[in-house]
């Protein structure tokens, strides 16, 4: 059985289409740039976070 990663749920709150998403509150945030600037997040991870960001 797998476990999911940390950054999984940030990256699905925002990617769940225009109708179903919404911003991160300033806990998630902080939380994604420490995972980010920390250096764990996968290179994909990191790339869909980035382009939901874009697209928000």
């Amino acid at each position: 059985m797998t476990t999911e990663h940390p950054f999984a749920p940030i990256i699905r709150t925002l990617g769940k289409g225009k109708s179903g998403s919404r911003a991160l509150t300033q806990e998630e945030a902080h939380a994604a740039m420490q995972m980010i600037l920390a250096d764990q997040v996968e290179p994909m991870q990191l790339g869909a976070f980035l382009m939901l960001m874009r697209v928000k």
